[in-house]
């Protein structure tokens, strides 16, 4: 536990960075380093064109044919959907002539 060099608390930030500096050594510049390269190396910003460009090549690759930039899209279309069969028209018993005999049958029937 003894071996473990502490800070002192009264010490201000520049102070503090010396003594972690002296503590830390060599690692110190690798770390300061890393950083500096770290900013300077920028990301480009990749132009339309190119973007364009690799995204038709990705798009080539995954589908396996030529793609074109500049076509319209083709939507998919739905194949027609076959026509519902008919339903049938149910059969008419009869007319109101012999709903009323049928009628008149049971009444009497009933009625004895």
């Amino acid at each position: 536990m003894d071996s473990k060099p502490a800070l002192g608390r009264d010490s201000t930030m520049a102070a503090t960075a010396k003594v972690a500096k002296q503590i830390l050594g060599k690692e110190a510049n690798k770390l300061g380093d890393t950083r500096a390269t770290t900013n300077i190396i920028k990301k480009t910003k990749l132009k339309r064109a190119s973007t364009v460009q690799k995204v038709a090549d990705e798009a080539k690759a995954f589908l396996g044919q030529e793609v074109s930039v500049n076509a319209g899209r083709k939507l998919r279309t739905r194949k027609p959907r076959p026509a519902a069969p008919a339903k049938p028209t149910p059969k008419r018993a009869g007319t109101m002539k012999t709903t009323a005999k049928e009628g008149r049958a049971f009444l009497k029937s009933a009625a004895k």
